[in-house]
């Protein structure tokens, strides 16, 4: 990133959209994509209320960030995976994190002891570090 801090203002989803991202049903990216695009996309890269109620910069513009405002990033199968399967408060590594899309999606349901994340892009790891910079209670 150019580590530029984007001007505008934080948002938060519209009520609509925050109601709609609390249902479970199938196809719900797709559908909330389809419905909500037009409306988030203007505003380009800011702040932003995740569906899991933490502040994260993202790209508006950029369908696979808008899936975080959404619900469940990629669906709810990781997340369902890592409910059953892992123990409590076990550690992470995230190889290629991006902007943290898997962290910021799963630490608010899983709580890691410890998330170890690697992103060899510098723009994408400046961004990631720009957004736990804002979230410190993440243990990245």
């Amino acid at each position: 990133m150019n580590n530029q801090q984007p001007t505008a203002p934080h948002r938060k989803p519209c009520l609509l959209l925050s109601l709609m991202r609390r249902l479970h049903f199938p196809h719900k990216l797709g559908i909330l994509e389809r419905f909500f695009k037009n409306h988030l996309a203007p505003f380009g890269k800011c702040w932003i209320t995740t569906a899991y109620g933490i502040s994260w910069l993202l790209d508006l513009k950029n369908p696979t960030h808008r899936w975080i405002v959404y619900g469940d990033y990629e669906g709810p199968h990781l997340k369902n995976w890592a409910l059953t399967h892992l123990p409590s408060h076990p550690n992470l590594v995230v190889s290629g994190a991006n902007i943290g899309q898997v962290i910021v999606s799963l630490q608010p349901v899983i709580k890691f002891k410890k998330i170890l994340a690697f992103e060899p892009d510098i723009e994408a790891a400046g961004w990631l570090q720009l957004c736990l910079e804002k979230n410190p209670d993440f243990p990245v």
